[in-house]
């Protein structure tokens, strides 16, 4: 019997962001991930749009991977509300935003990184 693969949602800025902004991190963490864990990706060409589509896809996240490269008030709803479902957040601070408000989201799951994010992942 296969073994059920973890699904991890990718969250982080879309509103005023380019297509680059939006999507290359995703690919650089799913390309990691693709053996060991399913990536909902709200960029995926495939992936139902709008704020409900998002909603629903963390409601199926067994994890979040927040990347908080710049402040986004969809990023912080996102994190809000995996926290209230119990869903686990890592959270990526790469410019050291170092907000009180995620860190008393998200605690000690704070990385500066993808790849400290997908270490982070694969060893909690």
């Amino acid at each position: 019997m296969a073994k059920k693969l973890l699904n991890v949602y990718l969250a982080g800025p879309m509103t005023n962001c380019s297509e680059r902004q939006k999507t290359v991190w995703r690919k650089r963490v799913k390309d990691e991930l693709k053996h060991e864990f399913k990536c909902l990706d709200p960029t995926d060409p495939s992936a139902q749009k709008g704020a409900l589509a998002v909603t629903a896809d963390i409601e199926q996240a067994d994890v979040v991977i927040a990347n908080m490269w710049r402040e986004s008030i969809g990023t912080t709803i996102g994190i809000v509300q995996a926290k209230r479902m119990g869903i686990p957040v890592i959270l990526i601070d790469q410019h050291c935003l170092d907000s009180p408000i995620l860190k008393s989201l998200v605690g000690d799951c704070i990385v500066h990184s993808e790849e400290a994010a997908v270490n982070k992942l694969r060893n909690d």
